[in-house]
């Protein structure tokens, strides 16, 4: 009864480990100075340096995709200088003069009020943008639980990540102007991708466990199976 009820504890604690959910931190970096194929080219070596910085192992950042393009717009004035419209002076009508004879004038030409322009309007200087073609691309983090998610969050947020990163990826492209701007990560579930496996032979009856059961409490129940059979 005591092997049983150990039996029993141990495939609790496996089965609630192996449900216990891995998280993924995914955030984009957006970067000016490069282009899509450049990424794609050197991938591998933006993964390491944003596993260096921040302190995992390499395998546990991956890419989602390649890279893509974006555009990026720089900041301009939020408004451009205008002038106020000169407002024409006010003149004062002329008394009208006792009523007189005289030869017929000819018309001369109008000209206009003063401070005003006939068809020489001045509109207000629109702001202008900068648009510049930029290149994005998406990694994530697999970490083991929701604390590790969160300092790996905190870590991606941070400035010196920002900074750290524009460094790294110029050793990576020499003679290359790059700036990076990173989004707001985000913290998801993570589930391993299942992966077709070969066929497997039957169980023997005399294995007694069936074949799922993970290999280190195979040995553990084996190991305590030999204990039993001592006492």
């Amino acid at each position: 009864m005591k092997l049983i009820a150990t039996l029993f504890i141990l495939i609790a604690a496996c089965t609630i480990q192996n449900t216990f959910a891995s998280k993924k931190v995914t955030a984009s970096i957006t970067v000016t100075g490069l282009t899509a194929a450049e990424i794609n080219d050197k991938s591998t070596e933006i993964l390491a340096a944003v596993a260096t910085l921040l302190d995992v192992d390499a395998s546990t950042v991956v890419s989602e995709g390649d890279a893509s393009v974006s555009t990026a717009t720089t900041s301009a004035p939020t408004s451009a200088p205008t002038s106020a419209p000169t407002s024409a002076p006010t003149t004062t009508a002329p008394t009208p003069s006792p009523t007189t004879t005289a030869s017929p004038v000819s018309p001369s030409p109008v000209s206009p009020a003063p401070g005003r322009r006939m068809y020489d309007i001045d509109m207000p200087q629109r702001a202008e943008r900068r648009r510049l073609n930029a290149v994005m691309f998406t990694f994530s983090v697999i970490v083991a639980n929701e604390v590790d998610a969160t300092a790996i969050k905190t870590k991606l947020e941070s400035t010196g990540f920002k900074t750290g990163l524009v460094t790294k990826v110029g050793t990576i492209y020499t003679g290359k102007t790059i700036s990076i701007e990173v989004s707001t990560p985000t913290v998801d579930n993570y589930t391993p991708p299942t992966t077709t496996a070969a066929p497997k032979k039957k169980a023997s009856v005399a294995a007694g466990f069936p074949l799922a059961m993970p290999s280190k409490l195979v040995h553990v129940c084996i190991g305590m199976f030999s204990i039993a059979m001592v006492w």
